[in-house]
């Protein structure tokens, strides 16, 4: 995994972007205001990293699009958690986001560590190969972690694929070839 910080410009930047009015406002999985904001702060280092634009507020949803790199289409997604994630951990997608009214192509998959204030940019994946690959699960259905609790599935279907699964994203040069197979 690949660790980074949010510098003090990177999240007045986000803050700046996100006060700018509703961002990724779907109507479903939005996120409240603090998951916006390190989901622009993990966005925003990966795209400064890349050394390519930094994105803008247009007024209007991304369409799932957060930066195109490689060619590819990507939506960086963005957990927060309690410590530095753990393989095992797993990363998800709301079902609603894989279907053709988002753009993204693959998914760039990135843990917050509340305790230590770090970010972990863990892995990548393409749409396709998620589709494949990760597990699917419904309303109803009842999720069972590594640790062994578990949660029922309550707002939306989504899927969900373990960090180890992903094509992990070590150091800057792993980021640089996300896409190339």
């Amino acid at each position: 995994m690949m660790r980074a910080f949010a510098n003090q410009e990177v999240v007045a930047f986000s803050r700046e972007i996100l006060d700018q009015g509703e961002m990724g406002k779907r109507g479903v999985f939005d996120g409240d205001f603090i998951q916006q904001l390190f989901g622009l702060q993990a966005q925003t280092i990966i795209t400064d990293s890349l050394g390519i634009p930094r994105m803008t507020y247009e007024g209007f949803s991304d369409g799932g699009v957060d930066l195109e790199f490689n060619g590819i289409k990507w939506d960086v997604k963005c957990v927060l958690r309690n410590r530095k994630p753990l393989t095992s951990w797993k990363c998800n997608v709301s079902e609603s986001q894989l279907t053709p009214v988002y753009e993204a192509e693959g998914y760039i998959f990135v843990s917050y560590d509340k305790k230590s204030s770090e970010f972990w940019i863990v892995g990548w994946i393409t749409k396709k190969e998620l589709l494949v690959k990760a597990d699917k699960h419904s309303i109803g259905d009842y999720v069972l972690r590594d640790d062994k609790t578990g949660f029922v599935v309550e707002e939306m279907p989504f899927r969900d694929i373990p960090i180890r699964r992903l094509k992990r994203i070590y150091c800057l040069d792993d980021l640089k070839k996300v896409g190339v197979e």
